[in-house]
């Protein structure tokens, strides 16, 4: 199931957060994996509000932040974002800190993409990435 971000609600199914056992620890890390088409021109642009918006979820939403990614695709990027669990991820109450400006650079992301599409809603079930 792909859910597209322009709605009020972008989150269509929740699943019981399980946490997974690897060799050294428990993870109950969660992962979203979003794409966006951007508007021929607007990469920059793009490119600045993504930042923005993810600092400032990760400030006032508890998110651990993400990486963006260009696709071989002229003018796809896939972003992959990091939670501490699933219910961090879909508790939106830290979304009323935001300030002014910080919902003006969601609108800037917004205008500056055709799409923004929420491709997985993942759990980890073993983490080899070395920090």
């Amino acid at each position: 199931m792909v859910a597209v971000v322009f709605g009020d609600s972008y989150h269509w199914w929740i699943r019981k957060q399980i946490p997974i056992t690897n060799s050294s620890s428990q993870i109950t890390m969660f992962i979203a994996v979003y794409e966006f088409k951007v508007k021929e021109g607007q990469n920059k642009a793009f490119i600045k509000a993504w930042a923005n918006m993810t600092d400032s979820i990760a400030r006032h939403r508890g998110g651990l932040g993400s990486r963006l990614h260009k696709t071989e695709v002229e003018r796809i990027y896939v972003a992959y974002a990091q939670w501490p669990s699933r219910e961090m991820y879909f508790d939106e109450t830290g979304v009323k800190n935001f300030s002014a400006e910080e919902n003006q650079e969601r609108v800037k992301m917004k205008a500056a993409t055709e799409y923004i599409k929420t491709v997985y809603l993942m759990e980890v079930v073993e983490d080899r990435i070395k920090s």
